[in-house]
């Protein structure tokens, strides 16, 4: 009696396990109501046009209109230099500038300022608001973009290399535009220091650059003709394991009810690109279906289109 109480349960639940594993393991599937779904995808790889350079633009001062004002001085140089580089004039912009405040000669390193804040109530302690010597940074981010001269690849691979030497050789960065600070200021940020050595700290100060302040990509263009060919082959994918599933389904295919384009309506995730600190910076993720193809390598611009057809059931 035991066993026969059991069978009914366990013969449920192979039913319902082999429709979950036939469901999960087709690229197309069945139901009586809805019809039968098919999904066909293919990867097409393209070659670059352009690259793109964004690059972080900076000034200091001992308030925010003199960091701002130095900043307007360093922007027009820094746009200037990457004309006469060669990019293209219309592609040159400049995003939103911020302003932030620091500690002098320390930064808003969290690994620093975080050691720094144990020490408060100590009349002396370093990050007293009168002990301690602000700065103040005003920044934006450039964004320019170059015709590419060759497809050679090799060739290709050495430009991100040389835009970053050279932006370092002419500071378009302004990275040498520092707030001048009184003599009275300077000691007490050589007091800062000093406990920063003593708390075995400056190896943060030696590594106090974001990675993300200078950023290359290589762009390639989704043209129309290589747009209506990838749908075609995703097109004939979806169609083809339509027939295979209605054939080992033992039913007959009906006209088509539907067709979509699903990477059009995927969500794409956010992606972070993390510091050396550990802090994550969220980066504009780019658009499904988008014509423009983005990849820091010449070699790995590629775009997958999706096309889920529907057909009605005979």
């Amino acid at each position: 009696m035991r066993c026969s109480r059991r069978w009914p349960v366990l013969a449920g639940f192979l039913t319902v396990a082999l429709a979950a594993f036939c469901i999960s393991s087709a690229s197309a599937q069945t139901n009586v109501s809805s019809g039968l779904v098919a999904t066909g995808s293919y990867e097409v790889k393209l070659e670059p046009n352009k690259i793109r350079l964004s690059l972080k633009v900076q000034a200091e001062g001992k308030d925010s209109k003199s960091a701002i004002t130095s900043l307007a001085e360093q922007k027009k140089k820094t746009q200037a230099a990457i004309i006469e580089m060669k990019a293209i004039e219309k592609s040159v912009r400049f995003e939103a500038t911020t302003v932030t405040s620091s500690i002098a000669g320390v930064g808003n390193n969290p690994n620093i300022v975080r050691n720094l804040r144990l020490q408060l109530g100590n009349p002396n302690n370093a990050d007293d608001e009168n002990e301690t010597p602000k700065i103040y940074t005003a920044q934006t981010m450039l964004v320019a973009e170059w015709e590419l001269p060759t497809q050679d690849v090799d060739a290709l691979s050495l430009m991100p290399e040389m835009l970053k030497t050279q932006i370092a050789q002419k500071d378009l960065q302004g990275k040498k535009l520092k707030a001048e600070l009184s003599d009275e200021e300077q000691d007490k940020v050589n007091v800062i220091l000093q406990r920063v050595q003593q708390q075995g700290l400056s190896y943060y100060l030696s590594n106090n650059q974001s990675g993300s302040d200078v950023r290359v990509v290589f762009i390639a263009e989704m043209t129309e003709a290589k747009e209506i060919e990838s749908l075609g082959a995703a097109f004939e994918q979806a169609a083809a394991s339509a027939k295979i599933l209605a054939k080992a389904s033992k039913v007959k295919l009906g006209k088509v009810r539907s067709i979509v384009r699903s990477d059009l309506v995927e969500n794409q995730p956010i992606e972070y690109e993390t510091d050396q600190f550990g802090n994550q910076t969220a980066v504009r993720p780019q658009k499904k279906g988008a014509k423009e193809v983005v990849s820091p390598s010449a070699t790995g611009l590629s775009k997958t289109v999706s096309v889920v057809l529907t057909y009605e059931i005979e």
